[in-house]
């Protein structure tokens, strides 16, 4: 009977509900079975009832039914359902309903998707869409209603381009398209042959044209009309031209003037400003204008005008003159001079000389003498007062043939001014251009830049514009005839020398020669030698040594008491250097080690003053030569070759003056017990 109702017991225990608690670990398949079979976990604080991977590690087999959490797609989308039993089976992504799903990550999306899927990249604020199965896409904007480049495009309302840049379509005025049927058009004309002008091309000048139907009219950039007959457009001013600068170029189509016949001017940044001395010329192609400085030039302005524009209106009439005279409107007019007249009886009346001014020197007429003469090169007057060839390094230089003449024909010399020359050698702009020595007639460079360095007895011809080598033409500034050096050579009572350095000294050989001996190194004193070529020399030395021995004498070592001593310094002077030196032994058996140290200090008896003359007490190294020593620098080299201690210095990182009568002493010194001799050197210079 017991045992019935045990077994009764144990019937009613297996079909009533059982609670577990702690954890489970099942080896093989747990089921549940039964129409009114459950799991309920809707109470659970967890559950993980699908296995997690990534999606490269999901099973290749399955059953159908199977779940699989992938770890590695996007966020809502990480289950996979084994929908088709087998080895492999057949996994299918969990897919949305019938409403977009929208997921958000870091970053652009990665693994599978199917449509309809919404991404957002919350990094870079991107848009993405599942366009296709596993296929990720951005959309495209929809450009449709945008204005396109090509073709007609109408802007209404207000667009500000003030913080921006326009550029308006370029045409040369051949090509602009009829201005019939395109009014109100703009463009750029690049060819203009005159300011203002948009009906003639095959200029350099830049103007903004405008079509009102009928024909092109300038709207920007256009030449001004003058008063009574004036200059069309304004003169070209240029920004400040930082430089330094030998040269400048200003093109043709940034200046605006389509002429050769332009006016340069080049002014300094002062107030008021100053005028530069400049050349220039012009290129007859282009209108491009070189500019040349005598020196190279920083913060300056050039301004060019020319040009002729259209006619202004008609200014009144001038009062009425009286005077008599005739002019001849038939003589043979010369180019270039400044008037030609004629007599009451209808000769022309010429002034002899030619003056230049448009190809910028001035002139004379001469007669040329023997040998003839030619152009671009010098020309001298002889004893006849015709000019001839000049020899090489000559005198009586008048200036430079402007043509090449045989003897007795009639020849223009250029005398002030801006002329040409052939170049005897390489030449320098702002240099002093002198006599060929090369070769006869030419102008040299004379290396100097003014005439203080050129021989009294050397002619000047003025100054160097131009940079050529020998043989090309150089542009020079002529001062005028009878321009000479400032040098005064030994031959005419000077020194013959043209620079000097602090502290030259002029000594001679011998002779007629004086040289220039240059300052000697600091102690040096100017010493007798007559082996040397100027019969003195700098040699010698003035420095001085103060030297504190201390020695024990026996095998006893040293105390800081015995580490003392003093000297007196007889002269003015500085202190460069100190050394400390000391080891064990005597005479050939001294060894050198040990680590005493020592601090001097500098007594003023006039005043009874002190000062410290190391930075900190200078202490032998304990190896090697075992010498130690301090000068002004932590990086210096002292006397023996050795490198300065890297810590201390003489005081105040400077040489250490003294005065006359100053006694030097040790205060304090720290013994190490172990050196038996100590010295101290202090290396002065007398002032």
């Amino acid at each position: 009977m017991k045992r019935a109702i045990l077994f009764v017991t144990f019937a009613a225990l297996c079909g009533a509900q059982t609670t577990v608690n702690g954890g489970r670990d099942y080896k093989g398949t747990l089921k549940a079975s039964g129409s009114v079979s459950a799991v309920d976990f809707s109470g659970a604080g967890g559950t993980a009832p699908a296995k997690a991977g990534t999606l490269a590690s999901r099973p290749t087999a399955c059953t159908q039914g199977q779940i699989y959490f992938a770890t590695d797609v996007a966020a809502g989308q990480n289950l996979y359902f084994c929908t088709v039993t087998g080895a492999p089976g057949v996994w299918t992504q969990m897919s949305g309903n019938a409403a977009t799903a929208v997921t958000a990550g870091a970053g652009a999306p990665s693994g599978n998707c199917t449509p309809p899927v919404v991404y957002i990249d919350t990094t870079n604020q991107d848009l993405w869409y599942c366009g296709a199965a596993n296929s990720w896409r951005r959309p495209t904007a929809d450009t449709s209603g945008l204005a396109t480049l090509a073709g007609a495009n109408t802007w209404t309302g207000y667009s500000n381009l003030s913080g921006g840049q326009w550029r308006p379509p370029e045409s040369t005025v051949a090509n602009l398209p009829s201005a019939a049927g395109n009014v109100g058009k703009v463009f750029m004309v690049t060819d203009a042959v005159t300011a203002g002008s948009c009906s003639a091309g095959g200029g350099s000048l830049r103007e903004l044209c405008r079509t009102n139907g009928s024909t092109y009219e300038c709207v920007g950039g256009c030449g001004s009309t003058g008063g009574g007959g004036g200059g069309g457009a304004a003169a070209y001013i240029s920004t400040l031209m930082t430089g330094p600068d030998s040269t400048r170029t200003i093109a043709g189509g940034t200046h605006g003037f389509a002429t050769t016949a332009l006016l340069v001017a080049v002014y300094d940044n002062a107030s008021p400003r100053n005028a530069i001395s400049v050349g220039w010329t012009v290129n007859a192609s282009t209108y491009d204008v070189a500019i040349a400085f005598a020196s190279p030039q920083s913060n300056y302005y050039v301004v060019i005008n020319g040009g002729v524009g259209p006619a202004g209106p008609a200014g009144p009439a001038g009062s009425s003159g009286t005077g008599s005279g005739n002019v001849n409107p038939t003589g043979a007019i010369v180019a270039n001079r400044i008037a030609t007249f004629a007599d009451t009886t209808g000769n022309v009346i010429q002034d002899g000389t030619q003056h230049s001014l448009g190809t910028g020197y001035l002139s004379t007429t001469k007669t040329a003498g023997s040998g003839g003469v030619t152009a671009n090169l010098l020309c001298k007057v002889d004893s006849t007062g015709n000019v001839v060839a000049p020899s090489t390094g000559d005198v009586s230089i008048l200036g430079v043939c402007v043509s090449t003449q045989s003897a007795a024909a009639s020849v223009e010399v250029a005398t002030r001014g801006i002329v040409n020359c052939v170049a005897d050698n390489s030449t320098t702009i702002g240099n002093i251009a002198i006599a060929g020595t090369t070769t006869a007639g030419r102008c040299k460079d004379s290396g100097q830049t003014n005439a203080t360095g050129v021989s009294v007895s050397t002619q000047v011809l003025g100054k160097i514009l131009t940079a050529v080598s020998a043989g090309s033409a150089v542009s020079i500034q002529l001062y005028g005839p009878g321009h000479y050096g400032a040098a005064v050579q030994v031959s005419d009572g000077g020194t013959g020398q043209t620079t000097y350095t602090k502290g030259d000294l002029i000594v001679t050989p011998g002779s007629t020669t004086l040289n220039k001996l240059g300052v000697g190194t600091n102690g040096q004193m100017l010493t007798a030698d007559a082996a040397s070529a100027n019969g003195v020399k700098w040699a010698g030395s003035n420095r001085r040594t103060c030297i504190i021995d201390n020695d024990s004498q026996s095998a006893t070592a040293l105390t800081a008491a015995q580490i003392t001593g003093r000297c007196e310094v007889a002269f003015a002077a500085h202190i460069v250097e100190v050394g400390v030196w000391g080891g064990t032994g005597t005479g050939a058996t001294q060894a050198y080690s040990g680590t005493s140290s020592v601090q001097l200090t500098r007594y003023r008896p006039n005043g009874a003053t002190t000062a410290a003359i190391l930075s900190a007490a200078l202490a032998t190294p304990g190896s090697g030569v075992n010498k130690a020593c301090a000068v002004a620098t932590t990086v210096g080299t002292c006397i023996n070759s050795l490198t300065s201690s890297s810590s201390i210095t003489l005081a105040g990182g400077a040489t250490v003056a003294v005065n006359a009568g100053d006694v030097l002493y040790v205060s304090p010194a720290t013994a190490d017990g172990v050196q038996t001799w100590y010295t101290i050197t202090i290396i002065y210079t007398v002032d």
